[in-house]
């Protein structure tokens, strides 16, 4: 299949996911939320199948991490373990950006970060009970994600970096405050936006002549 066939067949999967959560359907949501992640490393795949880049397996592994969490997560019961996925995920994603380039100390960029974190932690904290410890692990792993992505000369990656954010939030305080569709849909929509973005920044900035023996 073409990458414009793996393309439309991420959009009618990505939209029947959102009608599954809208709608309230998770009988449809556990054959769509699991098709999506390896739609989009097929997509990644088509793109970057001619280089044997060593990101490439890193970035792959993370995407890995990424469709087990999202297995995980569509019960409650999987919750540490969806966690566990994305944390390992993200620990793969903060690796490959590290192989791309080293960040520079930059308070400008690390304090907005650190107020972020900071605030989740005290708005969260009442509410975590038991899972203290693993919720900010993860938080804190996010946020050092996000950092690494904001030192790359690339605006995908940090989009996509700033939407899985932005989608981890919104999941976290529908979880831990209230529960709505729309908190549900748009879980989705910045999850699957952060993971394309990903996807096409560490595509392009692997094309850079500078890694393209790496």
């Amino acid at each position: 299949m073409k990458k414009i066939g793996y393309i439309i067949l991420l959009s009618i999967v990505f939209i029947v996911d959102l009608l599954g959560v809208y709608f309230d359907k998770i009988g449809v949501r556990i054959y769509s939320k699991p098709l999506l992640i390896p739609i989009i490393a097929l997509i990644y795949y088509q793109l970057n199948k001619t280089e044997s880049l060593s990101n490439n397996k890193l970035f792959l592994t993370g995407l890995f991490f990424s469709f087990l969490g999202d297995v995980f997560l569509l019960k409650d019961s999987g919750f540490l373990y969806g966690l566990a996925s994305f944390l390992l995920a993200h620990i793969f994603y903060i690796i490959c950006f590290y192989r791309i380039k080293s960040p520079r100390f930059s308070l400008v960029k690390l304090l907005p970060i650190a107020i972020y974190l900071a605030t989740f932690i005290s708005l969260f904290w009442s509410h975590l009970g038991d899972i203290k410890i693993p919720v900010i692990v993860y938080a804190s792993a996010i946020s050092v994600m996000l950092y690494f992505s904001l030192g790359l000369k690339n605006k995908y990656i940090k989009f996509g970096a700033l939407f899985f954010v932005i989608s981890d939030t919104i999941l976290a305080h529908s979880i831990f405050f209230e529960y709505n569709v729309y908190k549900g849909l748009a879980v989705m929509i910045t999850y699957i936006i952060a993971q394309v973005c990903l996807v096409y920044g560490v595509y392009k900035i692997s094309k850079t002549p500078k890694y393209l023996n790496t």
